[in-house]
């Protein structure tokens, strides 16, 4: 008995302390994700859509030779030249922090699929594989090659093809109403 009250006198001081202190790493990280209301995962996710809405980072579709197929590149737009000055770098790089934010915040309910002000990971990557499912498919449409070969690069068909081709649809024609560019229509007649 006197154990567990020497040990109720000693846990019980470090609990409150550890509740009363609101810079713990936990508390930061938790303010993080209610601050920009979407999982680390999904900022990340939703942050590469952006960079390439708004071409701080190049997106290229790739074709291969054998199989007609296409893949995906990424590259950044932004590469310093040796000796720039830190603050020049410093200055460019909050530039692309706050093009990519501001596009995160018009582009944020299209990708919070149970319009719920919160973004989960798996939403985040829904939303990011159905955009470049789109943009594919107008590249691809550009190219003058059939809507097989955007189903074949992504590896579906049937159902599920039919599936993402609706969802889409739908995200490209409430991105027309809302403004939002660079969300192309299904450029195929189905």
């Amino acid at each position: 008995m006197v154990i567990k009250f020497v040990a109720l006198l000693v846990i019980l001081p470090a609990i409150v302390i550890c509740r009363q202190n609101p810079n713990s790493e936990l508390d930061r990280y938790i303010q993080d994700l209610r601050k920009d209301r979407m999982t680390e995962e999904a900022k990340i996710t939703m942050s590469t859509i952006s960079s390439i809405r708004t071409d701080h980072t190049t997106l290229t579709f790739i074709k291969d030779s054998t199989s007609g197929t296409y893949g995906t590149s990424y590259g950044s737009t932004f590469c310093p030249i040796p000796g720039t000055d830190s603050s020049e770098i410093r200055k460019i790089s909050n530039q692309i922090e706050a093009d990519i934010n501001g596009d995160i915040e018009k582009i944020r309910p299209l990708a919070d699929s149970d319009s719920s002000g919160f973004i989960t990971t798996s939403e985040a990557e829904h939303f990011r594989r159905l955009i470049e499912f789109g943009w594919l498919a107008d590249y691809v449409s550009k190219k003058g090659e059939p809507e097989s070969i955007v189903a074949r690069s992504k590896g579906i068909s049937g159902d599920r093809l039919a599936r993402l081709i609706k969802e889409y649809k739908n995200i490209a024609d409430r991105a027309r109403k809302m403004g939002i560019a660079h969300i192309p229509p299904w450029p195929y007649n189905n």
